[in-house]
């Protein structure tokens, strides 16, 4: 935590949203500093296929990363969040989809439980300021953990596996079993 020096920061590359994130956190920074990395903002952290090392960085130096959406529309999360709670650092989040039946509990902040900008800047400069409550946000971690691209399990890559396959062929078939004909190949079960 000593090398957590920053407050926030931001990577975005899409500037002008339906969700109007930008002018979010336009008001946000007149009560808190927010760091703003891509395309709309003066920061760059390299290219998009160093995607990896950005977040690297951003989990060393700062303590929360704005995870808001482009659009807000109903039950859409996109990969911000899980992305970000790989690394050891808060997501604060804002779009319109149920975090809290999506994520683990207490592993998010939610722009949603604050009337301002300026109500959730005062909670983010109370966590910077309580290494403890702080710290609450990632007792998560003892529990759950994130599963992508770099944690594949068999039977998540085998559902993408199959799911290729079958959008793959064009010849029409017809599956009656798709879970037992999937964990028996999968898991070497057979029928005695």
């Amino acid at each position: 935590m000593k090398t957590k020096y920053k407050m926030v920061s931001w990577m975005v590359s899409h500037c002008n949203t339906s969700s109007k994130r930008e002018k979010y956190v336009k008001e946000l920074q007149k009560f808190i500093p927010v760091d703003v990395y891509g395309d709309c903002g003066p920061l760059k952290c390299g290219i998009r296929k160093q995607e990896e090392r950005c977040y690297k960085k951003m989990e060393k130096e700062y303590k929360f990363y704005l995870s808001f959406e482009n659009n807000l529309c109903k039950d859409y999360v996109s990969e911000k969040l899980f992305k970000i709670l790989n690394y050891h650092i808060i997501p604060v989040v804002r779009g319109s989809g149920d975090y809290a039946a999506i994520a683990p509990p207490h592993s998010y902040i939610n722009v949603e439980d604050f009337e301002t900008q300026k109500d959730l800047a005062n909670y983010l400069i109370y966590l910077d300021k309580n290494d403890t409550a702080y710290m609450e946000y990632f007792n998560w971690k003892k529990n759950y953990f994130v599963m992508n691209k770099f944690t594949k399990l068999n039977y998540i890559s085998t559902f993408c596996t199959l799911c290729q396959k079958l959008h793959s062929d064009k010849t029409e078939k017809i599956y009656y079993n798709l879970t037992g004909m999937v964990f028996r190949r999968k898991l070497n079960v057979t029928k005695a």
